[in-house]
Order: C-alpha cells, then sequence, then structure tokens
C-alpha cells in the first residue's frame, strides 16, 4: 500500500495452524507478498527456505507482531486458533494479542485465484481502516 512508510507499517503473523508447541505459518509467497501489498511485514518473511514452515510459539513472542491473521480452514476452528494464542500467559504482552487484533481469512482467499485481489483489501482495511474513510 502506498504512502505507509517502512518504519510506520504494521507486523503481521500468519497463524494457519498450530500442534502443541508448533506452528505453521508462512515464509514466502502468495500470502506474504498479500500482506506486503496491504502495507504490512510478514513478520516470519525469510526464515525459512519454503513458503511454508514450522515454527513454534517462541518465534510468535520474538517477532511481537502487531496483528495476527487466522487462516480459516481444516479441522481447527477459528475459536480453537485464537485460544491458542489468546490463553497461552507467554503471549499477553504480544501486542496483537494484547489490543485483540485479530483478522480472519478463509485459506482459499489467500490462495492463487481471484479471490486474492480481495483478501487484499480485506488485509489492507484490517491494518490502516484510517486510509479508507
Amino acid at each position: 500500500m502506498k504512502g505507509i512508510a517502512d518504519d510506520d507499517k504494521l507486523s503481521v503473523f500468519v497463524l494457519d495452524s498450530f500442534n502443541g508447541n508448533e506452528i505453521y505459518t508462512t515464509s514466502s509467497g502468495l500470502q506474504s507478498n498479500l500482506i506486503e501489498l496491504a502495507g504490512g511485514k510478514n513478520a516470519t518473511k525469510g526464515m525459512a527456505d519454503s513458503r511454508w514452515f514450522n515454527t513454534s510459539v517462541e518465534t510468535l513472542l520474538a517477532t511481537n507482531p502487531d496483528v495476527i491473521i487466522i487462516n480459516d480452514y481444516g479441522k481447527q476452528t477459528v475459536e480453537e486458533k485464537r485460544a491458542f494464542a489468546f490463553d497461552n500467559p507467554a503471549l499477553a504482552d504480544v501486542p496483537a494479542v494484547k489490543n485483540d487484533r485479530v483478522l480472519v481469512i478463509p485459506l482459499v482467499e489467500v490462495m492463487q485465484d481471484v479471490r486474492a485481489a480481495t483478501a487484499c483489501e480485506k488485509i489492507a482495511k484490517f491494518l490502516y481502516p484510517e486510509c479508507f474513510e
């Protein structure tokens, strides 16, 4: 998104799924690109050679994101994914958790099809609502 200085870009962590202390998230690829086009920074960009990778709660804590995007799909519900982050006392001071800044996106919207443009707009409006007033 134009007009957002690099220092002002919000950090975004994608919570795709989890297993125990392990989190599946994105390092690169379309969802990471959509976050950047929307004016954000993917908190885990470049942390792996693959597009998607497994990491830990410690990475979520260390990246200290302003926003968490929850990918809505599969057997894990949005509520379970949200509870994973919000019920962990170690994450209480992470800005996304402390400020309840969570965006839920259906996974199909961030896959390679025409819905990606809608997802990008949705992310931008969530990150910077004042730019759309």
